[in-house]
């Protein structure tokens, strides 16, 4: 399947198309372009974000560190873009969501509302700020945004010893999908669906059932949250309607399959080493201080974090879930002979070449993007419109606007 090229951002002379880590893309009714760099400035990180017009041609850059509204603390780098353009900034240093025009300017802040066990003291607010900037998040319509919080914090708790404070903390699968709605100073938060939780696993268990999501056009959601192949179709209240099925055969987690998995997550993690060390920038140089400070012993206990993990009994058949502005599914599967990807953990596998199959939301089947010609969209927009992150010859992010053809959109 062919994909035109529209335009590029990105490497070009131009200052505004210096890109260092792209953290956010999203498109808006028009076809504009967003993106959110968590670049430097001045050697210090921070988070800025580009307007791009359907031409490729700078309408605004925007965003800077501080106290005042409008400038952030500790974002993330998170941003979602509303349909008429308007882009929401979470901060958890502000506890709150920065709201923008789609010129950039700065509108309101609207609170992020306080959670059970929730206080004002600062040992205690702090992980759940790290909650906060942790979560994934995307459009969902005009007044909001949907959120999904990959680990929870079962268990936060203040324990006082003579001369010292202490927080324990207890990982957890968390499994809402949350819909976030601006109304006055506060945003309201709604549990829009909870996704089936495996019993028995830790947080760091491979192969556990993702759950993925992904919002559509009417304010409904489509998710996955089993190691099958079903795509759950929920109405905008949640209320599940459908679910489509395709029929693979299982892949059960063998002793073969453990040892592969383990010397590929080693393979990975030296590569992530060597990557860090041969890093300039502010994170490279942390990184490189620690490193030549650390004993042989302690570099070899950190690969080996690596390989020690417990393991789901059965590999998931689904890697990845996204909608087109239109509405169509794409579903992106497992390899045949690989693994799930992976966004966190020492030596975590990246996304290898898998086929996607392109289903609408009743179930008709479209077509299949081969693994050969498949991408990885970050957004989808109007008109067929896709954005896609590719890394130049220097290693310097790219992102890429193509078109898709009808049957994909």
């Amino acid at each position: 399947m062919e994909f035109e090229e529209v335009y590029r951002v990105g490497g070009g002379p131009d200052e505004w198309e210096q890109l260092t880590e792209i953290t956010g893309v999203g498109f808006d009714a028009a076809g504009n372009l967003y993106v959110a760099d968590a670049g430097t400035d001045a050697g210090v990180r921070g988070l800025k974000i580009i307007i791009v017009n359907p031409a490729g041609e700078l309408v605004v850059k925007f965003g800077r560190s501080g106290d005042g509204p409008g400038e952030w603390r500790e974002t993330g780098g998170q941003m979602a873009v509303l349909p008429q353009g308007r882009i929401v900034v979470p901060d958890a240093g502000h506890w709150a969501y920065h709201v923008f025009g789609p010129d950039g300017d700065f509108e309101r802040m609207v609170r992020i509302p306080l959670r059970d066990g929730q206080n004002k003291d600062p040992l205690l607010t702090r992980p759940k700020m790290i909650e906060e900037r942790n979560r994934v998040i995307m459009a969902g319509g005009e007044h909001g945004f949907l959120s999904h919080l990959p680990m929870r914090l079962q268990e936060v708790r203040r324990s006082v010893s003579p001369g010292r404070s202490l927080v324990s903390v207890g990982p957890g699968f968390g499994r809402d999908l949350e819909r976030v709605v601006f109304e006055g100073a506060d945003a309201r938060v709604e549990v829009l669906v909870t996704g089936w939780a495996p019993s028995g696993v830790s947080y760091g268990t491979a192969f556990v059932p993702k759950f993925l999501f992904a919002g559509l056009p009417d304010g409904g959601v489509a998710y996955s949250d089993s190691s099958g192949y079903a795509i759950k179709i929920a109405d905008p209240a949640g209320e599940v309607r459908r679910v489509l099925h395709r029929e693979f055969p299982s892949r059960l987690v063998t002793e073969e399959v453990r040892e592969d998995y383990r010397a590929k997550r080693m393979e990975a993690a030296r590569a992530e080493l060597e990557d860090m060390r041969a890093r300039s920038d502010e994170l490279g140089q942390v990184a490189g201080r620690a490193l030549a400070g650390a004993s042989p012993g302690a570099v070899e206990r950190y690969l080996e974090s690596a390989i020690k993990v417990e393991f789901y009994h059965d590999i998931p058949q689904v890697d990845d879930l996204w909608a087109t502005w239109e509405g169509t599914l794409w579903v992106r599967r497992t390899p045949e002979t690989g693994y799930p990807s992976e966004s966190t953990g020492v030596g975590k596998l990246g996304k290898a070449p898998s086929p996607i199959d392109v289903i609408t939301v009743e179930g008709r089947y479209v077509g299949t993007i081969a693994a050969e010609s498949a991408i990885i969209p970050s957004a989808f927009g109007p008109g067929g419109l896709v954005a896609v992150i590719e890394q130049d010859e220097m290693d310097v992010p790219v992102l890429v606007v193509r078109r898709l053809p009808e049957p994909a959109r």
